[in-house]
């Protein structure tokens, strides 16, 4: 069992606390590999071996979040429990293990394909579905879980930009929902530190 540092948005730190989120999906950067572990073979059929998660079941992993330090040594504050009261956050990528205020246990890892996501799972990755009222039509428009976790999946990924062997690929930018992209399916608990 290792203890692991994750990174969540200020939103799905939100979700977390709300018990909403249970589930991640995470990039896998290797995706011939993925179709290896996905059918159980233990090497590829190149020379290297297949990809692993670094997430194993069992795993401990504290959360990363956009936070603050406050003056004088006295503790640590959160942009998810008060967004309006300071002008310059730090990125949760500096966040010290110390500050970690979220802890969770892994309870299942597998690889899929993004768009394979079931709507029970996109409820367990914070996503909620909606009925809005649309005058224009006269009638409804229903947005399933699903959906919204597309738009969720692609406000985070969709602009990042992919980086093979220390330089950025001008041709490979972000992974959006409609690449379809092999994806580490983490399912976690949330727990006392």
């Amino acid at each position: 069992m290792k203890e692991i540092p994750i990174l969540f948005s200020t939103e799905m730190v939100r979700a977390i606390l709300d018990d909403r989120k249970r589930m991640t999906r995470r990039i896998n950067y290797n995706d011939e590999c993925s179709i290896c572990c996905a059918y159980g073979r233990k090497k590829c059929g190149v020379e290297n071996f297949c990809a692993e998660s670094k997430y194993k079941i069992g795993d401990i992993l504290w959360v990363r979040e956009t936070w603050c330090d406050l003056p004088f040594d006295s503790g640590y504050i959160y942009k998810e429990d008060c967004e309006n009261i300071l002008k310059k956050w730090k990125s949760p990528i500096f966040m010290p293990k110390e500050a970690a205020r979220i802890w969770l246990r892994v309870k299942d890892v597998r690889v899929e394909r993004l768009q394979y996501i079931s709507e029970d799972d996109a409820l367990k990755e914070g996503a909620s579905e909606a009925v809005r009222a649309d005058e224009s039509c006269g009638g409804h428009i229903i947005r399933t879980a699903r959906n919204s976790f597309e738009w969720i999946w692609d406000s985070i990924n969709g602009k990042r930009t992919r980086r093979k062997r220390g330089y950025v690929k001008e041709d490979m930018k972000g992974y959006k929902w409609e690449d379809n992209p092999f994806v580490w399916v983490i399912e976690f608990e949330r727990i006392e530190r």
